[in-house]
């Protein structure tokens, strides 16, 4: 499909223990790399704009040995940007919900028709109970895979300073939200310190691979973009590294450009 695509998604849901239950049942939808429509009257939603989670109140029964699917879809609209995600849903009973679950009273409703439920033949997740919690809930949801290509790319880096100084280089990457991570070849003449005692978390740092001796590994983009912290040794003419990151197999489509995914690292040397 194409990124911007509308997805509808029926919650279906079965009661296959012995005992009825009586009370009404909370619908719980949530949307990674997509955004849901405030649609029906009976769900709260997590933000008035582009939201990604509801909360749909369902009046009940659901007797033991019925299943049901609600009576419309949930309807959600994948970002421009999304090359795959998921719209997710978990049916509680109502008196028994996560209130991690919960959304405040004040949530924005929608101000369509109300969401029910419809009868089917089987189908649908069974009520069950887990190692984490004891309420009883269903599970189901929807993946969807997109059109959407990202060109991973790793623009080249220079490391400035004096011989004997220590230097941050920022490590920027064109798409921060698809990078993952980087491995750098450093040049000669320069070794790696990375974080030091009183500096924020290491994963903003690059480090060493896990045996020490591989490439350096900077980690994906988070808040901001990683830090190369590195100590110019000596002075080598020409000394040049290597600052790459891969392609990713996993990936629906391929890399347009692989050829850009590795450029140089260069040294200037400030008198």
């Amino acid at each position: 499909m194409k990124p911007g695509s509308e997805l509808r998604l029926k919650p279906a849901f079965g009661n296959r223990g012995d005992t009825d239950i009586d009370d009404d049942l909370l619908v719980v939808v949530t949307a990674d790399r997509a955004t849901l429509r405030k649609k029906y009257r009976n769900c709260r939603y997590d933000k008035a704009a582009a939201p990604t989670k509801a909360v749909c109140t369902v009046p009940g029964p659901l007797p033991a040995g019925a299943a049901y699917e609600t009576d419309g879809p949930v309807r959600a609209v994948t970002d421009k940007t999304a090359r795959r995600g998921r719209i997710s849903y978990t049916v509680y009973r109502a008196h028994d919900p996560q209130d991690a679950e919960l959304l405040p009273g004040s949530a924005p409703r929608g101000t369509g028709p109300l969401l029910g439920l419809r009868r089917v033949d089987g189908g649908g997740s069974t009520f069950t109970t887990t190692g984490h919690w004891k309420a009883e809930m269903a599970t189901g949801g929807l993946e969807f895979v997109t059109t959407q290509v990202h060109d991973r790319q790793a623009p080249g880096l220079t490391i400035k300073g004096r011989v004997g100084q220590v230097v941050d280089v920022e490590v920027l990457t064109p798409d921060p939200a698809h990078q993952g991570a980087t491995r750098l070849t450093l040049p000669e003449g320069t070794s790696l310190v990375g974080r030091r005692d009183g500096d924020p978390s290491e994963l903003l740092f690059c480090t060493y691979s896990e045996d020490g001796n591989g490439p350096v590994e900077c980690p994906a983009p988070q808040m901001t973009s990683p830090i190369l912290r590195v100590r110019i040794d000596k002075r080598v003419a020409g000394a040049q590294g290597t600052i790459s990151v891969p392609s990713d197999p996993s990936d629906p489509a391929p890399d347009p450009d692989p050829e850009n995914n590795t450029s140089p690292i260069k040294v200037e040397y400030l008198d």
